[in-house]
C-alpha cells in the first residue's frame, strides 16, 4: 500500500495517529511514506515526533539520518546513523555512513564499512562489494591486476589481467629485469584500458637471447576504474 498509493497510505496513517496519538509505530510509518515521496524535511519532522515517543528504536534514527543525508546535512546524518548503528547495526546504516566517510575524505573508514556491508545478502551487499573494489583497486592495484610473463620469440610479453567487474584504465606496470645476474634499469609500461574480467597482452620492449639468464619481475603500480 505504501508503494502503490502513498497518498492514500499517508491519509490512513494520519487518521490512525489522530486516534492513537501516542503510538510511535504510526509515526514511524508516516515518516517512511514522506521519505519515499522525497519530502525529506517533512520526514525529519515526523521522525522527531517518533523519537520523542520512542527514543530507543533504531529505525527512527536510521530514517532520520537517511533523510538528512538526502538533504546534504552530513553532520546530522552521521550522528543519527551512528546512533542507529549503536542501537542495532544494519547494512543500510553502514552503507550510508561509508558514503559520508568517503565524502569527508576518510577512505579507510569508507572501505571498512563497505567491506562489512559487502557480506550482506541482496542488492545492497553487491553495491558495497563494487564500491569497496573501486576504492581498493586504486589503493592496492596489485590485488586486482596481475601480470604474467611470457617469452615470445625474442621479446618478453606480459598478459595483464583485470579480475574486477569494472573496466580499468591508467594501468601502469613497473618491470624489473636481471640479465645474467646484472639488474637492469626498471621500465614502465602503461596498458590500454582493460575490460572487466578481461586481459591485455603487452609488449615490453625487452629483448633477449636464447643463452641469456633472464629474470623478469613485473609489478602493478597504478590502476583505476573508468567510472
Amino acid at each position: 500500500m505504501l508503494d502503490d498509493n502513498p497518498e492514500t497510505a499517508l491519509q490512513a496513517i494520519e487518521s490512525a495517529i489522530r486516534q492513537e496519538p501516542q503510538e510511535p509505530l504510526f509515526y514511524g510509518i508516516r515518516c517512511k511514506i514522506l521519505a519515499r515521496q522525497g519530502r525529506y524535511q517533512a520526514a525529519i519532522s515526523a521522525f522527531d515526533a517518533a523519537i520523542c515517543r520512542d527514543s530507543g528504536y533504531h529505525e527512527h534514527y536510521l530514517g532520520r539520518g537517511l533523510a538528512y543525508d538526502h538533504l546534504g546535512q552530513r553532520t546530522n546524518a552521521r550522528r543519527d546513523l551512528e546512533r542507529s548503528s549503536n542501537l542495532l547495526p544494519t547494512a543500510e546504516a553502514s552503507f550510508s555512513l561509508a558514503g559520508i566517510a568517503l565524502d569527508e575524505g576518510d577512505r579507510e573508514r569508507a572501505k571498512r564499512l563497505y567491506l562489512t556491508v559487502s557480506r550482506a545478502r541482496g542488492e545492497l551487499g553487491g553495491e558495497a562489494r563494487e564500491a569497496y573494489v573501486k576504492l581498493d583497486v586504486v589503493d592496492f592495484p596489485g590485488r586486482h591486476v596481475t601480470a604474467d610473463v611470457f617469452f615470445d620469440e625474442d621479446q618478453v610479453v606480459l598478459k595483464v589481467a583485470n579480475s574486477t567487474m569494472h573496466e580499468l584504465m591508467d594501468v601502469m606496470i613497473e618491470i624489473e629485469t636481471i640479465v645474467n645476474g646484472v639488474p637492469g634499469r626498471p621500465r614502465l609500461r602503461e596498458v590500454a584500458p582493460i575490460g572487466a574480467r578481461s586481459f591485455e597482452v603487452v609488449e615490453t620492449g625487452i629483448f633477449y637471447r636464447e643463452d641469456d639468464d633472464l629474470e623478469v619481475k613485473p609489478r602493478i603500480i597504478r590502476a583505476r576504474p573508468t567510472t
